[in-house]
């Protein structure tokens, strides 16, 4: 699988609830990154089907032990935390031990399924009623 982010601030409380109006918000950037990646996409077809609460914290990057992010996801469904560090190459093993440490200390458990938070919250959809129809 392969992953793209291209990072913008949105005003929350301006978000659509159709393809186009995602696609009138993108920046010239991401519409690059599209173009460049050869992907079509049919925004008549995109909808929303969840909302997701999103709070992210982060340490600087130029910090002793290097960057080190959290990210709570919460949806009507379910709720996942995804906690990630960045080092330099040197430091990495001993950098993941420390989080590993810290984490089992917190009483939070690693997964060994590493998988994108989108394909998470799009799993647990598939057994989670779905709300009533806006549509007539």
């Amino acid at each position: 699988m392969i992953s793209y982010a291209v990072r913008r601030p949105y005003n929350t409380t301006n978000l659509t609830e159709i393809g186009s109006g995602v696609r009138d918000l993108l920046s010239a950037s991401q519409n690059e990154l599209l173009h460049d990646s050869q992907v079509a996409v049919d925004w008549g077809r995109v909808k929303r089907i969840v909302d997701i609460r999103s709070t992210k914290w982060e340490t600087p990057a130029e910090s002793a032990s290097g960057k080190l992010a959290l990210e709570l996801w919460e949806w009507p469904a379910g709720k996942l935390l995804e906690v990630s560090a960045k080092a330099s190459d040197p430091a990495a093993a001993s950098k993941y031990a420390e989080l590993e440490q810290l984490l089992r200390a917190k009483d939070l458990s690693l997964s060994a399924n590493q998988d994108v938070k989108t394909s998470v919250v799009l799993q647990s959809l598939v057994h989670y009623p779905s709300p009533p129809s806006n549509s007539r």
